[in-house]
């Protein structure tokens, strides 16, 4: 059998820099694994959402809009459109109310940032402003969170409606254009379970029509921003945790007053912060794992430590020693290219301290700036989420009551359930409270009359659906 790493092309490509004293890392021919930046952080989940979604919906469908049909959706061609179809018997003076009326409700109701229908963000065109940024998230959402599978293509090409004016504007929308040009997948997806979870809350809500246009984008937002957490928690344990399970984080909630240093919420963000700047790192010491026979050398998805740590566990014992053997000299063998000292006792370590070693040994090599900058993306994408900042403490991950009733929403489903299996199922989309915070949730979800009491101790309690 052939060795499972292969680091002979990455060798070649650090080889090269080496040779002309420029010495620059590389994650060699992997897919990207996050769409960060580190010249300057995006502005994209705070501004324009309405375009970040219209890309996103186009990209999955493989459509495109005509450039003269920009804007089209509040366009003077929509109402023409609808003019034409109607009859109004000569009398000007109603079709120049309706015609006003028309203007009106689609420039008061049908707004980029939540419009009549969701078939309409398609026709929500990029301005110049972040265009590429939206352009490489759009992509990055699609191919990781949606997976580009056919069930939300349907989903956004569909334009049935039950309001007749809607319905009527729908039939009256110039036809999009298909996209000819084929794409290749440019992000490898890590944390399958989370993805999964996404895509199930996803389906629930588009059939709750109107609260689906109205929190589509927060369902993305707040998905994106625990994606980019979970993948971070499971990368800082170097393969000795499953990143197909979801790592629920300690949160707290917008209106708790007094949330001081004791609150594992507090410790939990502040740890996260401190070390975002490793996140850079982990994507090229991943990369270099990644180079191996089982994956596609055209196509190679970035492989998590826990993948590459079960593929070698799945090995003989001969062929596991062979194969640590192999990552040993790897590590050797950057150290002499990078010109960085070696670490001792290599071949007692065990496969996730060999992980850790490497990892340490390319941290050197990396300018502190450009990896601060990278990290910072983190704080950048939760800011207008999931993050609210504790003065002297610092951001902590903090739930509105806007998102808490959403993730409810989605945990209990179109069925009650019990109070203890809402905090369960809330943990399986990411969150976590301690015991203050869940009162606060039951005060709240009582207050709301979600709350139903099967006895008069109080013990057994229900959450009744929210939507």
């Amino acid at each position: 059998m052939n060795s499972y790493f292969q680091f002979d092309q990455l060798e070649g490509i650090l080889l090269r820099g080496a040779k002309d004293n420029k010495f620059s890392n590389s994650t060699g021919s992997v897919l990207s694994v996050l769409p960060f930046d580190t010249k300057k952080l995006p502005k994209v989940f705070s501004e324009n959402t309405g375009e970040l979604l219209g890309e996103l919906m186009r990209n999955n469908t493989n459509m495109k809009i005509s450039k003269i049909e920009e804007d089209s959706f509040v366009s003077n061609k929509i109402v023409d459109n609808i003019l034409k179809s109607i009859d109004f018997n000569n009398e000007e003076e109603s079709e120049e109310f309706f015609e006003g009326f028309l203007e009106d409700y689609l420039n008061m109701e049908g707004s980029k940032e939540s419009p009549l229908h969701p078939h309409l963000f398609m026709y929500n065109d990029l301005s110049e402003k972040e265009r590429k940024e939206k352009i490489k998230y759009a992509i990055f959402i699609n191919e990781v969170l949606l997976g580009g599978q056919d069930k939300f293509k349907d989903l956004f090409l569909d334009k049935s409606s039950d309001n007749l004016l809607t319905q009527l504007i729908m039939e009256s929308l110039p036809e999009l254009i298909g996209n000819s040009n084929q794409k290749k997948n440019k992000y490898a997806v890590i944390n399958v379970g989370l993805v999964e979870q996404f895509q199930k809350d996803f389906i629930y809500l588009s059939n709750k029509k109107e609260y689906f246009l109205k929190h589509l984008f927060t369902l993305i937002h707040y998905y994106l921003f625990q994606y980019f957490l979970q993948f971070f928690k499971s990368a800082q344990s170097f393969g000795t945790v499953s990143d197909r399970k979801v790592t629920p984080l300690n949160h707290v909630l917008d209106w708790e007053t007094g949330v001081g240093s004791y609150r594992e919420a507090v410790k939990e963000y502040n740890t996260i912060r401190e070390h975002a700047d490793k996140l850079f790192v982990h994507v090229h010491c991943m990369s270099h794992l990644s180079h191996n026979q089982v994956n596609l050398e055209n196509e190679r998805h970035v492989f998590s430590y826990y993948k590459v740590k079960k593929d070698l566990e799945s090995l003989d014992d001969e062929m596991l020693k062979r194969e640590k053997e192999n990552l040993i000299s790897w590590i050797k063998k950057y150290c002499e290219l990078a010109k960085v000292e070696e670490s001792n006792g290599l071949s007692d370590k065990e496969i996730p301290e060999l992980f850790e070693t490497l990892f340490s040994s390319i941290k050197i090599k990396m300018n502190d700036d450009v990896k601060k900058k990278y990290g910072n993306n983190l704080s950048n994408i939760g800011a207008s989420i999931a993050l609210k900042s504790r003065g002297r403490h610092g951001n902590v991950l903090s739930l509105s009551q806007d998102l808490l009733l959403m993730l409810c929403a989605v945990s209990v489903g179109d069925e009650k359930i019990h109070l203890k299996d809402l905090f369960n199922n809330l943990e399986q989309r990411g969150v976590k409270f301690d015991h203050y915070s869940r009162v606060e949730v039951i005060n709240l979800l009582d207050h709301l009359n979600y709350i139903e009491k099967k006895s008069d101790s109080g013990d057994a309690q229900y959450v009744k659906p929210i939507l």
